[in-house]
């Protein structure tokens, strides 16, 4: 660790009156952290928060999807992954926090979903930090639905994540029945036993429970997680404990709401997360939305874009098979309207929005 931040200075930085809480967010990819986040800033406590948000790949787009409330500042972080290639951005942003006046009451961090929480609570842990900062909480999203079905890699990563949280979330509840919650809970009880299990769904937990908890322990942490050792990874490349691939779709021309569904619907099994914005032709004063967590897959509409660019920006993330990105590029190009003839009547928004209730 100190060989890792070797020049660390912080004679500069002010020391605060009491140390700056810091909750982690972590949970494989599509667990809803960013909805839970989104809960948090919108809520009624009063708290000046910082958000530090991570994306896998070269587009941050769970930054985007994190509601813009005064006040309060977002970060993001892309690139890389904040437990291993872009740690050393991560404790420069941070102290560039600290270094504010006035300071952030409370430091939020959205993990990557491919990210280890621990790596980066260590990377807080340091002696000469410890009158700035401390870690109050690392909190862990879990899909109800989906995450038994996790295999391979993924499924042992999330696994990893679920071991290393002081308090779990078994989100989506809505999507599944009370046995299958009831399996969720005692795969997470049997991983983490000391860790407190709440369960919701679109991530509603009471702002209470989640601020200043003070459950972070750091020889629990020990005592309970493996020694990871992450390589090194980045856009396209294998990632630590197992490879991660992620490829993006960006295009300035419209699409084709009707052929860009049926693109959606037939993506390859490979795909564990899609996420990202859509210009959709029909209606292009609203951003579409697409999310892809492993079987489920939505659409929808945003609001209105405002002063944002026409542009869709698509991140899809697979592991154990690199993705088939000249397969995937021909899809999508296809749903151009530049594609569709002279012929082509594109769906009215009532249509769509009709189409999006029934989904």
């Amino acid at each position: 660790m100190s060989k890792f931040f070797k020049e660390l200075d912080l004679h500069t930085i002010p020391v605060p009156p009491e140390p700056v809480p810091v909750i982690i967010l972590t949970g494989f990819l599509g667990s809803g952290k960013t909805t839970l986040l989104n809960n948090l800033l919108n809520g009624n406590h009063g708290l000046r928060i910082a958000v530090l948000v991570n994306d896998f790949g070269s587009i941050n787009i769970d930054s985007q999807l994190v509601t813009d409330v005064e006040g309060q500042d977002l970060i993001s972080l892309e690139n890389g992954c904040i437990c291993c290639t872009i740690r050393n951005d991560l404790l420069d942003t941070v102290l560039g926090l600290l270094a504010r006046d006035p300071i952030p009451e409370m430091i939020v961090i959205e993990a990557s979903g491919i990210s280890y929480p621990a790596e980066i609570a260590k990377t807080f842990l340091l002696k000469p930090l410890q009158p700035y900062i401390r870690v109050d909480t690392i909190l862990g999203m879990i899909d109800t639905d989906q995450v038994l079905g996790l295999t391979g890699q993924a499924g042992a990563l999330a696994r990893d994540q679920v071991s290393m949280s002081d308090m779990v979330v078994l989100n989506k509840i809505d999507l599944v029945d009370a046995d299958k919650i009831e399996l969720v809970r005692d795969w997470v009880q049997r991983i983490v036993p000391m860790a407190r299990i709440l369960e919701c769904a679109f991530g509603n937990i009471p702002l209470e429970i989640l601020l200043n908890t003070g459950s972070f322990a750091l020889d629990q942490l020990e005592s309970r997680v493996q020694v990871h050792h992450p390589a090194e990874h980045s856009t396209g490349q294998a990632g630590h404990a197992s490879e991660f691939y992620t490829w993006n779709y960006v295009s300035e021309e419209a699409l084709s709401f009707d052929a860009l569904k049926d693109v959606i619907y037939t993506l390859p099994s490979i795909i564990l997360r899609a996420k990202g914005f859509i210009y959709l032709g029909e209606v292009p004063e609203r951003r579409g939305i697409l999310q892809l967590s492993g079987s489920r897959v939505t659409l929808s509409l945003g609001e209105p874009r405002g002063e944002r660019k026409k542009e869709t920006q698509l991140v899809f993330i697979s592991n154990e098979q690199e993705i088939d990105t000249m397969d995937l590029q021909l899809r999508f190009d296809s749903c151009r309207l530049s594609e569709m003839g002279e012929d082509y009547c594109g769906k009215t928004l009532n249509e769509i929005e009709e189409w999006i209730r029934n989904q």
